[in-house]
């Protein structure tokens, strides 16, 4: 059996939110230039994909994203 999952994932650093990988990693190394910090966040939302409905998990995925992103943003690196 095949087991489907929709991820959600982007890097969080210093109050920006960076969809790729290679553009968080030239921010990390700018702010250790500049800040003298490497810390950043990957934060990752796993929602797994019923019967196919890939649309019906892109939203769930995308509702949860809206509830938790402003807390979650305080927990991380500013």
């Amino acid at each position: 059996m095949t087991r489907r999952a929709w991820t959600l994932y982007w890097y969080q650093s210093h109050g920006r939110v960076i969809a790729g990988e290679f553009t968080a990693k030239f921010w990390l190394i700018a702010d250790s230039i500049r800040y003298h910090r490497s810390d950043t966040s990957l934060v990752k939302i796993v929602v797994p994909v019923h019967d196919g409905y890939a649309d019906a998990a892109t939203r769930t995925a995308v509702e949860f994203v809206k509830a938790v992103f402003s807390p979650l943003a305080q927990q991380l690196p500013a």
